[in-house]
């Protein structure tokens, strides 16, 4: 329930973004002041794709094409904080999935292909009690907004239907100021969200499922708050991490061409237990690593049995490296080729099986630093090798890897 002060800023709120977008063109305003391209329509210069396949974006007629698989996401290099962003989208199945994100961190939130922050969703074919193809508003991974037109959780739903049926054409101006979204459908404000958090961070475009094109995407800069804002309405920024899974054909990695124990399946991979290491083709000398993960089985199963194991690998030509990964918890002990024990995890920060746990590795010359979930659980000082390390994957039970992002320091 909004208070009464909540009310009256809400009000104002809409008063003045009324004001600012009378505008009811269904065009981007390319020649309008202020407007500068974000897509430039020969290339994704301006554009990071954080977890896509080599051909899952490109640009052909002027136009962003989507091929819709992986689930996966294409952000902008910036930051914004308040501006309009005005595009327009081509879905070309009738049942199909997409979106645009506004306020988003650098990358995906673990366990997911997707990023945290507020989704506007495009979707063709879907209607259901707790979603629409309209144009719903909602917080994704963490981020928070309050919805202008709630019926299920914190999704604000759209006051009337004006998406045109596929392959037309639609036209969004989404307007972003001071932590409230307002979406116009093909020049009518129908949707909005407040609050947001967080209200500073990247804009990004949706692949889930279906092909889709997007073309005119354009975005106007608007004065920041007048109220500097907190580190935590700030997403998280960029630090480099770029992705080492491109290819569902793993081309990136040394596979023979017989084997089946590794499986892409779609934006993440899976092992039957049954297989050797797998190895990147490339070697790292010091880096941070990030992969999630988690152990195939339903809970009660899982909890029965005894502990599986995986592992990440790290391979030189004097000292090799395993982090081993438990299905009972605790993982993050660190077995050296060069050691006869193995360094156990300081703490268990692993969350059940089999839900998602985040595991990074940081490797500075002769140090490795081992977080499970955000929480160090392992550091080992005395590593004996300085020469590039080649990575591996390596499981003896049924596992689900996603999101293997590398950042070399």
């Amino acid at each position: 329930m909004l208070s009464t002060t909540t009310k009256s800023l809400k009000s104002a709120l809409l008063t003045a973004l009324l004001i600012l977008t009378s505008c009811t063109t269904n065009t981007p305003q390319l020649n309008s002041e202020g407007y500068r391209p974000l897509f430039n329509g020969k290339n994704l210069n301006n554009w990071v794709d954080i977890n896509g396949h080599e051909n899952t974006w490109t640009v052909q007629d002027n136009m962003i094409k989507c091929t819709g698989k992986p689930i996966c996401m294409l952000r902008t290099k910036k930051m914004y904080e308040n501006f309009i962003l005005e595009l327009q989208w081509q879905h070309l199945q009738k049942i199909s999935n997409a979106g645009v994100f506004v306020w988003t961190g650098a990358t995906t939130a673990p366990g997911q292909p997707f990023l945290k922050g507020i989704e506007v969703q495009i979707m063709a074919g879907y209607d259901a009690s707790w979603y629409t193809s309209d144009g719903d508003i909602f917080p994704t991974h963490g981020a928070d907004m309050i919805p202008a037109n709630p019926r299920w959780w914190k999704r604000s739903f759209p006051t009337e239907k004006r998406i045109n049926p596929v392959p037309q054409w639609n036209h969004f101006k989404i307007i972003c100021i001071d932590g409230t979204v307002s979406l116009h459908v093909n020049g009518k404000l129908v949707n909005q969200g407040f609050a947001a958090n967080p209200r500073k961070g990247y804009i990004a475009l949706e692949s889930e499922g279906g092909p889709i094109n997007f073309k005119d995407i354009v975005i106007k800069e608007l004065p920041p708050s007048k109220t500097p804002l907190k580190k935590s309405e700030i997403a998280k920024a960029d630090t480099g991490f770029k992705n080492l899974y491109t290819s569902p054909q793993l081309d990136q990695w040394q596979v023979t061409p017989n084997q089946k124990n590794w499986v892409a399946n779609d934006w993440t991979l899976n092992h039957d237990g049954k297989g050797k290491t797998l190895w990147h083709k490339n070697k790292f000398q010091n880096f941070t690593l990030i992969t999630d993960y988690k152990f195939q089985g339903k809970k009660e199963d899982l909890q029965k049995t005894n502990p599986l194991l995986g592992a990440i690998m790290l391979r030189s030509t004097r000292q090799s490296s395993q982090i081993q990964l438990n299905s009972k918890g605790s993982s993050g002990a660190v077995r050296l080729s060069t050691q006869r024990n193995t360094a156990p995890a300081k703490i268990n920060a692993d969350n059940p099986a089999p839900s998602w746990n985040r595991l990074e590795i940081t490797r500075n010359e002769n140090q490795l630093i081992i977080k499970v979930n955000d929480k160090i659980v392992n550091q080992i000082n005395n590593l004996q090798s300085f020469d590039p390390i080649q990575l591996g994957l390596l499981s003896t039970s049924k596992m689900t890897f996603a999101n293997i992002l590398i950042k070399e320091n």
